[in-house]
């Protein structure tokens, strides 16, 4: 072959060569704008705030506790259940751990007539408004048939007056009160709530 068509040859296939993996305006071929590498500004698949935090700043509301975050900065995400703080994001149906407090007249899950007995602690208030003067009352659980002591104690209930039953735990009750004629009322199966009051109005 003359010389002069093979060194020819040799450069025209280099020249394809070259444009062949250089992109027009003599960039490197490489699409992924993502793999410049820590510092690059771009917070890539594989890097993390841990990683790299110079390209993955931590992000109030990316629901990650990272970086500088905390709860006063960024309750959203480092909230945690449990940690004794209710904080911004909580509150007493979603973590009553945190969120109970005593005296707020909600006996919540943490709570009981033992830990917090105003909260978790029924009332009873009995209204007579009969024409009959009541000398027996007496309050028994559901399931029982003994009706227990006197919650009067020798006190009576004119008509028209109330009577006030305090610190009464939470559950299923039978109520039985009597007058001094013999004439008598019966209330079965009463559900207290704690820190709740129950009215039982006594009528002719």
């Amino acid at each position: 072959m003359n010389r002069c068509v093979w060194v020819s040859a040799i450069v025209a296939a280099m020249s394809w060569a070259a444009c062949a993996t250089t992109p027009a305006g003599g960039g490197t071929g490489d699409d992924d704008d993502d793999d410049g590498g820590c510092g690059d500004g771009v917070c890539a698949t594989g890097e993390t705030t841990t990683s790299c935090p110079d390209d993955c700043d931590a992000r109030c509301g990316d629901n990650k506790c990272t970086g500088d975050e905390t709860l006063a900065s960024c309750p959203q995400d480092c909230t945690v259940c449990g940690d004794k703080v209710c904080s911004s994001t909580e509150d007493l149906a979603s973590c009553p751990a945190d969120c109970a407090v005593c005296g707020d007249s909600i006996c919540s899950s943490t709570e009981s007539a033992t830990s917090c007995a105003q909260d978790c602690l029924a009332t009873l208030v009995v209204s007579n408004q009969s024409s009959f003067t009541i000398s027996g009352l007496y309050m028994y659980a559901c399931g029982t048939s003994n009706l227990g002591s006197n919650q009067l104690a020798g006190r009576v209930i004119p008509p028209t007056n109330t009577f006030t039953i305090t610190h009464v735990a939470p559950g299923c009750w039978n109520f039985h009160a009597e007058a001094t004629s013999g004439v008598f009322w019966d209330r079965f199966n009463t559900v207290l709530e704690g820190a709740k009051t129950f009215p039982w109005m006594l009528i002719n």
